[in-house]
């Protein structure tokens, strides 16, 4: 992971193994010859676009996507493209770290999923209620 990093691109080919990746963001040169589709499942969804891409189409893009890997969790935005080298198709994509720009949403998001100390009753005390 390189400090300061925002974005990172990946390579992979038609049967979606994994070919390079800059690991600017997080790790993944121990992944080198698996498939995306099974590390990354977000991509399953979109897999029919990404075969349908072509040289001739604009890239397929992605906005705003909650990501997970490992130890890097972001709103990301992706752009999937096509391209081709010497004889084979390869897939770039691209995921940009909008951390920065999404400090709001990354705060409440963590803020909702940490239950708060004001609403906790512990278990072992009975509710009191001022119902009459």
């Amino acid at each position: 992971m390189k400090a300061g990093s925002v974005s990172q691109i990946i390579t992979f080919d038609t049967k979606g193994i994994i070919l390079s990746s800059c690991d600017s963001l997080f790790m993944l040169s121990d992944m080198l010859g698996k498939n995306i589709y099974k590390k990354f499942p977000v991509l399953n969804c979109v897999e029919p676009e990404i075969r349908c891409l072509s040289y001739h189409n604009k890239p397929l893009f992605i906005a705003q996507t909650p990501f997970a890997y490992k130890d890097f969790y972001s709103i990301c935005d992706f752009v999937l493209l096509h391209h081709q080298e010497a004889t084979e198709i390869i897939y770039s994509w691209m995921i940009t770290d909008n951390r920065v720009h999404n400090r709001c949403r990354m705060e409440k998001h963590h803020n909702v999923a940490q239950p708060s100390a004001r609403n906790f009753i512990p278990v072992n005390q009975p509710i009191r209620s001022s119902i009459r």
